[in-house]
């Protein structure tokens, strides 16, 4: 993630893939991390054979503040259309549900989680997960 360009030589998913498949270990996509990247789809499909973990969170549009994670499904991520990239590129993994700050704070943090995971349970069917 561009936050810790100081601390790292992988910017973007294909970066990490990259690396990681150079260096023969696997890859966690954060999906926060990478959805605004160009090239994310093909990423995705280069990273399939190696992912170890998919970490899910939602960005809403404008929140700046760190930690600035929202349930999925409450933000502007694509998890519509990364869910099925990730599942098509033969991921069948764990998915973390990575929700923390004042958004989850605010909500509760059971109803909160509990959300989550009715909302990752629709996208991955709905994916073929």
């Amino acid at each position: 993630m561009h936050l810790y360009a100081d601390a790292s030589i992988a910017h973007r998913l294909a970066d990490t893939v990259d690396i990681a498949v150079r260096a023969g270990i696997g890859v966690g996509i954060d999906v926060f991390a990478c959805w605004v990247d160009a090239d994310i789809e093909d990423a995705i499909a280069a990273a399939g054979p190696h992912v170890a973990l998919v970490q899910v969170s939602d960005y809403v549009y404008g929140d700046r503040g760190l930690p600035c994670r929202a349930v999925p499904g409450d933000g502007a991520v694509p998890l519509g259309r990364l869910m099925p990239l990730i599942v098509k590129a033969g991921f069948r993994g764990y998915f973390d549900i990575e929700v923390i700050g004042p958004r989850l704070d605010a909500e509760g943090v059971e109803a909160g989680l509990r959300r989550a995971g009715a909302t990752m349970i629709w996208l991955l069917e709905a994916a073929g997960y």
